[in-house]
């Protein structure tokens, strides 16, 4: 029993070891000092990809990203304005096949060695459900070319070159000669003996054969008329909207720390077409929230809704083309965002989540002793564990302050 039990777990061991192998996956080879290749392999079923790439600003600068051809066809924007990150979103309506480049990132400037440190990879099917997916990055040396029409490229499966061999056809010249008509004459056949049961001996005997004359030849149509090919329809510029949350006001807020002034950087509005109700969202693993937008009735397509930190509940739409989105965010996490993909735009909106943490209290008083600990070492407020009290831990403080004081429900106005 004991050996059966070994031979079934191993079983079971390799064939989930084959699932994963042939997982969707993604490569960053680079191909030149300044160039990167990303590979896609195995994207049999995938309809869309989210992409985002770290790399050393102090070594690489102004990347460009150009669409590959696995994914030709398909609507793919790159947010390249942020130094050291590269955000790529593909989707596509109709769900992409086999393995080939997704796209490449050519950088204008580097400097020193640095590269590409890190990626991370999202993609859905045409229904838009999550699929297995994973993004390696390769050595920083150019690939070698492989000969004979195959490509050693990691992380793309040996492929043959498109051109076919037919075997068992016959030539064009052996074809042309076994139709060639056979003209043949008089025969003349010398014959030294006489032909048994013939009357009288026979000197020669001349056989007439009749000339094959070739058959007559069709006249071929005349070639049909081809019309011209029309030039594909150029690509029309995606504007990149990227909102700043009020994780990042926390961040780059430098004055004289107060409950008041953080308070404000709260009920500060991010933008009046994307609401989040409620305003302020405990990461607790069970509050949901709502995710209201407004969007122009521009373009003859449904828009596209990519969650980062947040699984989505459901999605909704009214008669005025207001979309209500439920999200549950990630346990703990900090940060969460949104992106929505028009024909035109593509938005990129943070949501205000925060980890709920115990002894925070409703006075005021309180919450200035928090404040005053900021920068302290060693620190004795350190809320996320890291080692330090700096604004993250005052963006936590202050969100379950006002979830204590209830008056974080309302979306701010």
């Amino acid at each position: 029993m004991t050996r059966l039990l070994i031979l079934f777990t191993t079983i079971n061991l390799l064939f989930m070891s084959t699932q994963a192998a042939f997982a969707a996956s993604v490569t960053i080879i680079p191909t030149a000092a300044s160039t990167y290749s990303i590979q896609g392999s195995f994207m049999d079923g995938v309809a869309g990809i989210d992409l985002t790439i770290t790399y050393d600003g102090s070594s690489l600068s102004s990347p460009t990203v150009t669409q590959g051809a696995l994914v030709a066809g398909a609507m793919m924007v790159a947010n390249t304005s942020n130094p050291g990150s590269i955000k790529t979103a593909i989707i596509s309506t109709k769900t992409f096949s086999g393995s080939g480049e997704i796209a490449t990132v050519t950088f204008a400037n580097r400097n020193g060695t640095g590269g590409i440190t890190s990626a991370t990879v999202k993609m859905i099917n045409s229904k838009g459900v999550s699929i297995p997916a994973q993004a390696t990055i390769s050595g920083e040396s150019a690939p070698a070319t492989a000969a004979s029409g195959f490509t050693t490229t990691a992380g793309v499966p040996f492929s043959q070159t498109g051109a076919e061999v037919t075997a068992g056809v016959p030539s064009a010249t052996a074809s042309a000669a076994s139709s060639l008509p056979v003209q043949l004459g008089t025969v003349n056949m010398p014959s030294d003996f006489p032909v048994k049961n013939d009357p009288k001996p026979v000197d020669s005997v001349s056989v007439p054969i009749q000339s094959i004359e070739p058959p007559a030849v069709k006249p071929a149509d005349p070639p049909a008329e081809v019309k011209p090919v029309a030039a594909p329809q150029k690509q029309e510029p995606v504007k990149i909207t990227s909102y700043k949350g009020v994780l990042e006001s926390f961040r780059v807020f430098n004055g004289k720390k107060s409950p008041a002034v953080y308070i404000a950087l709260y009920n500060k509005e991010i933008t009046p077409t994307i609401h989040q109700e409620p305003a302020i969202a405990l990461s607790d693993g069970k509050t949901q929230l709502n995710i209201l937008i407004k969007l122009d009735a521009a373009g003859d397509k449904s828009p596209n809704f990519s969650l980062n930190g947040a699984k989505l509940v459901s999605l909704s739409k009214d008669d005025s083309l207001r979309w209500t989105i439920v999200v549950l965010p990630k346990t703990g996490t900090l940060q969460a965002g949104l992106t929505i993909l028009t024909d035109s735009d593509m938005i990129e909106y943070p949501l205000t989540v925060a980890p709920p943490v115990e002894g925070v209290s409703a006075a005021e008083a309180d919450f200035a002793a928090f404040l005053a600990d900021s920068g302290a070492s060693p620190s004795t407020r350190d809320l996320n564990g890291d080692g330090r009290h700096d604004y993250l831990d005052d963006f936590i403080y202050t969100a379950n302050y006002l979830r204590k004081k209830g008056v974080a429900d309302k979306t701010p106005k």
